[in-house]
């Protein structure tokens, strides 16, 4: 089990609901091109029972500060987060060359972190803008059509703007395009910084920025993400907050930012509000009904400070742990600290009558709490056992490797009947089952399986490019069902792409992302 990444990009969900024959847990793709498996953490990571206390601020001994965190699970299986450009640490002085652009720090089970590097430095900042005196901040990661994408706030020059850059893996290396995706209006009307992507279930790319002098917008991007397309919408009031971030859940699109004010310490709050919308573009409204761009607008809240001795819990991101359990990570100020840096707080969010909440409402914690599920019960990078504890049905397998998803496995040849690869184990009849899958070639198929007795009595989700489709195929003896819903043009099958079933009473919902 893993992340479905509702921190990166949903772009493309089935919503299937099949009654399963029987509900015994396996992990494999059926047919005949390569999928790195269940991603997990190395077995020297791994967390005895699926997860451990931690305590806030997290990365401690790592990065003291560590603010507008974005976090995101790179396909070799880590977590990575990413960071406002930041001094780190509080024995490492203040100053322009003592500064980490953009730091990057990984994590293989939400609960200990280690230092990879920066995404810039003086030999690949974006050359559109001096090196001595500009500052990257709040950058924005995700995964899209085979690499990954880091929108950030461009600050010092004197004209805000928001860049791009791509890398093959989240720790670069990372490359900047030649100018900026939004540049700083000739008004000033919006202020260029805080992005957020979203790339929506048909495929199209919206970009979220904003701040609070000037309110919050949305604009669509070219196909590439380089560039706006036509105007930007307003989805939060002027002066009201900052920090978009962005998912999509049960139908709708849920708006989060921040408010009254980022970086005031004890005379702050930098509460986190909530809004939701059938629209990507808004309007965005809250539990009241109330819109976020009213005259008094509206704001659902989602974390606050609650008199311990984090304050400024605020700009968030979102991350998904191995069982499917949303956490919420945001910077924070000590309450009473002088020194002025930002760590980074974690808490279980949770979702309640349709709204998101921290912690059921009790909001971020500064003591021991139970962390994330770090480890499956079940499953395999195949990078170090290989194929142990798995065997084929139909058909021999082989490992592989890349650069982007490191080990994976595959079908050594194809033939006319699908063939499995399943776990020696099985496990409970409630359980969420998911793996990387992408297929190479148009005549192929990938898929997950999400329960097996026997080659009649099985159900398997998988992806098929010929047919443009996402599909859910239940097999009981003689009869088959099929559920099936068409993907977005220019889907890239040949990208990886996480197919996750979570099977509750007998029931799948699977979802592609």
């Amino acid at each position: 089990m893993r992340e479905s990444r509702r921190g990166t990009i949903c772009s493309a969900v089935l919503g299937a609901t099949l009654m399963l024959t029987m509900a015994t847990a396996a992990s494999a793709a059926p047919d005949d091109l390569g999928h790195s498996g269940p991603v997990a953490a190395p077995p020297s990571t791994e967390v005895e029972g699926g997860s451990a206390e931690y305590t806030n601020p997290i990365m401690q001994g790592v990065a003291d500060a560590f603010s507008d965190p974005s976090v995101i699970r790179g396909k070799d299986g880590y977590w990575y987060a990413f960071a406002t450009t930041t001094v780190m640490t509080r024995d490492n002085p203040g100053g322009f060359d003592n500064q980490h652009f953009m730091p990057i720090v990984r994590s293989a089970d939400l609960h200990d972190w280690e230092y990879v590097g920066d995404v810039f430095s003086e030999d690949n900042h974006p050359s559109w803008v001096p090196f001595q005196g500009t500052y990257y901040w709040a950058p924005d990661v995700r995964y899209v059509d085979g690499q990954y994408y880091l929108y950030f706030s461009v600050a010092g020059t004197g004209d805000n703007s928001i860049g791009l850059a791509t890398a093959p893996t989240p720790a670069g290396p990372w490359t900047a395009t030649d100018g900026p995706v939004i540049d700083r209006e000739p008004n000033h009307i919006v202020s260029e910084i805080d992005p957020a992507l979203l790339v929506d279930t048909d495929g199209t790319k919206y970009l979220y920025y904003g701040s609070f002098r000037h309110g919050m917008y949305v604009v669509e991007l070219t196909d590439d993400g380089t560039e706006a397309v036509g105007p930007a919408t307003q989805v939060v009031s002027e002066s009201r907050g900052e920090a978009a971030w962005v998912t999509v859940r049960d139908g709708y699109y849920y708006l989060f930012y921040s408010g009254l004010g980022c970086c005031a310490g004890v005379e702050g709050s930098y509460p986190v509000f909530v809004g939701r919308s059938t629209s990507p573009t808004g309007p965005f409204v809250d539990a009241e009904g109330v819109s976020l761009t009213d005259t008094y607008p509206g704001g659902t809240i989602v974390n606050s400070p609650n008199g311990n001795s984090l304050i400024g819990t605020g700009h968030n991101a979102i991350a998904v742990d191995r069982s499917g359990q949303d956490w919420f990570f945001s910077n924070a100020f000590y309450r009473f600290d002088t020194w002025g840096g930002r760590p980074t707080a974690m808490d279980r969010l949770d979702w309640i009558d349709g709204w998101p909440t921290v912690r059921a409402g009790a909001w971020t914690s500064d003591t021991p709490q139970p962390g994330p599920t770090g480890a499956w019960d079940l499953g395999s990078t195949f990078e170090v056992d290989g194929l142990q504890d798995w065997r084929s049905v139909r058909g021999a397998w082989h490992t592989g490797s890349d650069q982007d998803s490191g080990t994976f496995v595959a079908p050594r040849s194809r033939g006319p009947e699908p063939t499995f690869l399943l776990s020696e184990k099985s496990g409970s009849t409630d359980y969420r089952v998911e793996a990387d899958l992408r297929v190479t070639d148009r005549d192929g198929r990938a898929g997950l399986v999400i329960a097996y007795r026997d080659r009649s009595n099985h159900v398997v989700a998988w992806l098929d490019p010929e047919r443009g489709l996402q599909v859910v195929t239940t097999v009981d003896g003689r009869v088959q069902e099929r559920a099936e819903a068409p993907v977005y043009d220019g889907f890239d099958f040949g990208s990886w792409h996480a197919v996750t079933a979570e099977v509750r009473h007998g029931h799948a919902a699977v979802q592609v992302t």
